[in-house]
């Protein structure tokens, strides 16, 4: 059993006001060892600044189980996937609707095979896999229901490799639910798709994207992520600037009835159209004392954070889902 302990604080301040407080994530593992099962837990404790002890913010972030054969992993519970079906640090995640953080079951099978090229030397793509994802519902806990009507089904193809020595990736994402929940959403009833990329042409710093579509059928659900990221910066004193993101989000339609952009249906006169949003993020550090500054624009738009009694028919104060987060 392998255990890791962060104490962070952070100050956030945004259109909603300001927030000043600590957490503590504690991280527990269990490795792979003679027996092909692995296992993870991730607890967040938080509280703001205050004279009280009590804890605000208890979250079981991370909570799975994984058998992990040469020729499959499978892997059931809560998992964190942000990376696994996008590249991007922020935005993005368009099929799982901006969540990172998902109840579900995840089976792998890697591939390995080789290409040969007339003007190429080789092409070889070890960890190269079809993974198969599903989701019984992908709403928060006051709203999610099992009856398969917010289920998410989700097959991707990986491709993670190097061409003349310059390392890429690529994800291919399809998804499908099988009811009609939201029909601007990946939860429509039909199909959603999204491709990943991320390119490292010199070894300090990478360009990533994901263009996402999350109702195939549906004009006004597209969107494109570019970003860029550096490493190793430079060092000013005692203080070492480790990384550097900066990422663009881009409408690639628009609709005044998508409630996922601030759209409305129902009163066109409430409704507004997405605008260019972006993110970025400067990471520092200090012997063992990281610091990490973030600052964005972004509204919540094409995640279910952006619901709200303005552009839906639901009643106020239900909560569909969270958008994208820096923390």
């Amino acid at each position: 059993m392998i255990t890791f302990v962060s104490v962070n604080s952070y100050y956030q301040t945004n259109s909603s006001g300001s927030i000043l407080a600590s957490f503590v994530d504690m991280d527990f593992k269990r490795t792979f060892d003679q027996y092909p099962v692995g296992a993870e837990a991730i607890v967040r404790l938080e509280k703001d600044f205050s004279n009280s002890d009590s804890v605000e913010l208890l979250q079981l972030r991370t909570a799975k189980l994984s058998l992990s054969e040469p020729f499959l992993t499978v892997t059931v519970g809560r998992m964190d996937l942000g990376h696994d079906l996008s590249p991007t640090e922020y935005f993005g995640n368009y099929l799982t609707m901006g969540l990172h953080r998902l109840d579900g079951i995840d089976v792998t099978i890697p591939i390995k095979f080789s290409l040969a090229l007339q003007t190429l030397q080789a092409l070889k793509t070890p960890p190269t896999a079809f993974s198969f994802f599903y989701f019984p519902s992908l709403l928060s806990n006051t709203t999610a229901s099992y009856d398969e009507t917010q289920s998410l089904f989700i097959e991707q193809f990986r491709v993670m490799s190097s061409l003349e020595k310059i390392p890429f990736s690529l994800q291919l994402n399809v998804s499908q639910s099988p009811s009609r929940y939201l029909l601007d959403s990946t939860l429509n009833r039909g199909w959603a798709y999204s491709v990943g990329f991320s390119v490292t042409p010199a070894s300090l710093m990478s360009i990533y994207g994901e263009y996402g579509t999350q109702n195939a059928s549906q004009s006004g659900t597209s969107a494109l992520t570019v970003g860029l990221k550096g490493e190793d910066l430079f060092a000013l004193g005692p203080v070492l600037f480790e990384s550097a993101d900066i990422e663009v989000q881009r409408p690639m339609s628009t609709s005044l009835d998508n409630p996922f952009t601030g759209g409305n249906a129902l009163n066109p006169s409430l409704a507004s159209l997405h605008q260019e949003t972006f993110f970025a993020r400067l990471q520092a550090r200090i012997e063992a004392i990281f610091m990490n500054f973030y600052v964005t624009d972004y509204v919540g738009d094409y995640t279910f954070a952006r619901i709200n009694s303005l552009n839906t028919a639901l009643p106020p104060g239900v909560i569909l889902g969270g958008g994208n987060e820096v923390l």
